[in-house]
């Protein structure tokens, strides 16, 4: 395995000279690749290595520069990228695309934009994570402190689990269940979504003709009244004691609303 740093001069991923091991990043599945501020150029060209796969990128807090842009990002498999550097990584996973990726800056400005390919797992603990249109699956997302923000975008897709610890979710894209313990969620758009089990934290709900399976409010409040068109259905809507469920019977349809408190509190406003 062969660890390569870059110190490149010209910003060219493709250039000997931009490495430490004197050789560009070539090895499937078995090279690591540190940015740990040995320079601070950006990457601006040679980005293109769809079928390469590298157990490691790792991006420092040292490193300043962003990675690739929106129309040239870095195409590139990865069994981890951890980037921890304030400057953006566009990111898309080649061939086999990015099995796991961490954002943890700890100055809170640092972000990956994954633009293609899959995601198996996004993990965000302090910066941000987005998801385009473009990417064509998403395992796991998971914001883990009050720093985290994460981004999906229209048609990105779909995502299996997501666990929303605290921090900021904006959702554009459907997801299979999604766990809210804090924070503060922002649901937009068309798309449907399977179940959505919450305990704590704040649901703005603006989605226009979606379909919500299951809600079961533990606590926390799910708001649905800032919408302006459209009709939001859900299946099943279970409301406890602890919650505030906010809904505009005209906007939203509940097939089966189920009232937990067993005082029939749960009321539309």
């Amino acid at each position: 395995m062969a660890e390569h740093i870059w110190q490149s001069q010209d910003g060219a991923w493709d250039n000997v000279a931009s490495w430490s091991s004197g050789a560009v990043p070539a090895g499937i599945g078995a090279d690591t690749v540190l940015f740990t501020g040995a320079s601070q150029h950006p990457v601006v060209s040679g980005l293109d290595n769809d079928a390469i796969t590298l157990v490691l990128l790792r991006v420092q807090p040292e490193y300043r520069g962003d990675i690739g842009n929106e129309q040239n990002p870095l195409k590139i498999g990865t069994a981890r990228t951890i980037h921890k550097g304030s400057g953006r990584l566009w990111h898309e996973g080649g061939i086999d695309g990015i099995q796991e990726c961490i954002v943890n800056d700890p100055s809170r400005r640092g972000s990956v934009a994954v633009v293609g390919g899959v995601v198996g797992w996004l993990y965000v603990v302090s910066g941000e994570g987005i998801i385009t249109a473009g990417v064509a699956g998403v395992g796991n997302v998971a914001l883990l402190t009050e720093y985290a923000r994460v981004q999906i975008g229209q048609g990105a897709g779909p995502i299996a689990s997501v666990f929303v610890g605290a921090g900021r979710f904006d959702t554009l894209a459907g997801s299979t269940a999604l766990y809210m313990r804090d924070g503060i969620a922002y649901v937009r758009g068309t798309a449907n979504h399977g179940t959505w089990i919450q305990v704590g934290g704040v649901t703005i709900d603006y989605v226009q003709g979606g379909t919500l399976g299951t809600l079961s409010l533990l606590g926390g409040r799910y708001d649905t009244t800032r919408q302006v068109q459209g009709v939001r259905t859900i299946s099943d809507a279970y409301i406890f004691p602890e919650a505030d469920f906010r809904y505009v019977e005209q906007r939203v349809t509940i097939t089966n609303l189920h009232d937990m408190t067993g005082d029939e509190l749960t009321k539309a406003v």
